[in-house]
């Protein structure tokens, strides 16, 4: 039965570490491009905002590009960490090559 039900899926995408980097930066880029438009620099949520902040990045900086970078970074090294910190209490593999409970 599982069979008939996923047959005619597509099968899944596998996106690289870098494909996800840059669907990130992409997004977070539109999303600032929009309101650099705007009032000449990114506005960004409360919550992007505060983790610019821990970065070092001012309100109202124009460097668009480098806030982008940098909050793609931060997002995409903290979620492996904590896959890493996920994997390491799995005691076998499961599908993505991960370790499972």
């Amino acid at each position: 039965m599982r069979a008939e039900l996923t047959a005619d899926l597509p099968p899944p995408i596998r996106r690289s570490a870098r494909d996800r980097y840059r669907v990130l930066v992409n997004r977070l880029f539109a999303e600032g491009q929009r309101t650099y438009a705007q009032f000449g620099y990114p506005v960004w949520p409360k919550s992007i905002q505060d983790e610019l902040k821990t970065l070092g990045w001012t309100e109202g900086n124009p460097n668009l590009q480098g806030q982008v970078e940098a909050l793609a970074r931060k997002y995409i090294e903290e979620g492996a960490r904590i896959q890493k910190e996920k994997d390491s209490k799995k005691v076998t593999l499961d599908w993505s090559g991960h370790y499972s409970a």
